[in-house]
């Protein structure tokens, strides 16, 4: 896994630091993210399951929800993505995958068995999929219906942001009821 993981980290932190698109679509300079996973899963797959009360797994879960959070809201597109910038997103799903559904004092266990978390979770790959062909095309859609000056993906108020999350959140809602679930 290292192996293969390694060289894809550096490939893409080498892409990003050049400005070359080819590091956020391209699957070699991506693997390590699916090999930070399987390292995440070979740890679990041989680790004795001590119950889900323990400490360190309470915050590990924390820490890494806290770090996607802080991710999400302080990221900026402009400072480039894959390569080194997805360092903290990875970890944080690492540790958040390796505390698994920790229990106790304060756990954010009931947090995410809520329904609305769970809808994100149950559409997200529909969110990834929905989320750029909406910030893509929206600047194109506001300035068809007569809206001069069309605010781009980069431009938006957090509002505005918001509404089209909820606006993807629905169409991935709608897809995996009329599309992928009859399919499946």
């Amino acid at each position: 896994v290292l192996l293969v993981s390694i060289p894809s980290f550096v490939l893409g932190a080498v892409l990003v630091s050049q400005g070359d698109p080819a590091a956020y679509f391209v699957t070699t300079t991506r693997v390590w993210e699916f090999g930070a996973g399987a390292l995440v899963g070979l740890a679990l797959n041989g680790a004795r399951d001590p119950g889900r009360t323990g400490p360190l797994r309470l915050v590990a879960a924390y820490v890494g929800w806290a770090a996607l959070l802080a991710y999400m809201v302080l990221f900026r597109v402009d400072y480039g993505f894959p390569g080194v910038n997805a360092v903290v997103p990875v970890v944080a799903t690492a540790l958040v995958i390796w505390a698994r559904d920790p229990e106790g004092p304060g756990s954010p266990t009931a947090l995410l068995r809520t329904r609305p978390v769970q809808l994100v979770g149950a559409t997200s790959y529909s969110i990834y999929l929905w989320h750029w062909p909406v910030l893509v095309l929206l600047p194109f859609a506001l300035t068809a219906a007569g809206i001069t000056n069309a605010p781009t993906p980069i431009d938006l108020d957090w509002w505005q942001v918001a509404v089209i999350g909820v606006c993807v959140v629905g169409l991935a809602w709608l897809t995996v009821r009329y599309v992928e679930d009859p399919v499946r």
